[in-house]
């Protein structure tokens, strides 16, 4: 089971898709209007960004380094994180388009183990007094053990965008693959 949150962009227009399974439909949709109670959550036709005579530039964001490894949440953040992101995607003009989409699945305990196994590795290592070496900051052991006891969840990132030429379908992904840099922290980034 999945969930595929969606933003898509032309011209003068930026809209909010979300794609779920029918069983769970009902949940996802109270959840949106807890969080935003203003609102408008009805079901619409697939949306088409792309143009007959439009290039494409596409890619998909992954993790550098590994999943138990946080990035930066949006409580570390100084600015709202959307709002950059609805700026960027906000310079399409006529004939252009561009989506993000953001795919989302349960994920399993491999990663939360993979991140329990190096906090044990390294306070092994550390408990050791003829040995040790204190590589590691406690401050970054706290973030990855934090990280490791919450619920986890496989996110693929996809940016796609669809514009006159070639050039100016990659100026807008670079413009907009650029905003998730401010998600990057000292321990992993896109």
């Amino acid at each position: 089971k999945h969930l595929s949150f969606e933003i898509v962009a032309k011209k003068e227009d930026i809209r909010f898709y979300v794609a779920v399974p029918e069983e769970i439909r009902d949940l996802v949709e109270k959840q949106i209007h807890g969080a935003y109670p203003g609102a408008e959550v009805k079901e619409v036709d697939e949306y088409n960004i792309f143009s007959e005579k439009g290039k494409v530039a596409f890619c998909s964001l992954i993790l550098r380094s590994s999943s138990y490894n946080p990035i930066k949440v949006y409580k570390e953040l100084p600015t709202d994180p959307l709002s950059s992101l609805t700026s960027s995607l906000a310079k399409m003009q006529d004939g252009e388009g561009a989506a993000v989409q953001f795919l989302i699945t349960p994920a399993d305990s491999k990663w939360s183990k993979g991140g329990r196994s190096y906090l044990t590795k390294t306070k092994k290592a550390e408990s050791d007094p003829e040995k040790a070496k204190y590589s590691v900051d406690p401050k970054t052991m706290e973030m990855i053990e934090n990280k490791c006891s919450k619920r986890g969840f496989n996110v693929t990132i996809r940016v796609v965008v669809s514009s006159h030429n070639k050039d100016m379908a990659q100026s807008h992904l670079s413009n907009i693959v650029s905003v998730f840099g401010q998600f990057n922290s000292d321990l992993n980034g896109f």
